[in-house]
């Protein structure tokens, strides 16, 4: 797990409801909040060389997660 400094914060297993105004949602894989911008290339770039699945969303209010989680990473903009 990297911290803030590192401009991303990582937490396996993370259940989504823990994210949405609506408290539904599965876990995901990984959960990850990018905090600077200059981290997500280099995250992106490593996570598609290893075939890591993802999916990328803002700092939207009204996301709506699916129950049975995903397997996959959710990076959230921060």
């Amino acid at each position: 797990s990297q911290g803030f400094s590192s401009g991303i914060s990582v937490c396996e297993h993370e259940p989504l409801s823990r994210h949405s105004p609506f408290r539904a949602g599965g876990a995901c894989s990984i959960w990850v909040v990018v905090h600077r911008r200059s981290a997500l290339n280099p995250l992106l770039a490593q996570w598609k060389e290893s075939g890591q699945k993802f999916t990328l969303f803002g700092r939207g209010t009204q996301v709506l997660y699916r129950n049975g989680g995903l397997d996959r990473a959710v990076v959230q903009l921060g």
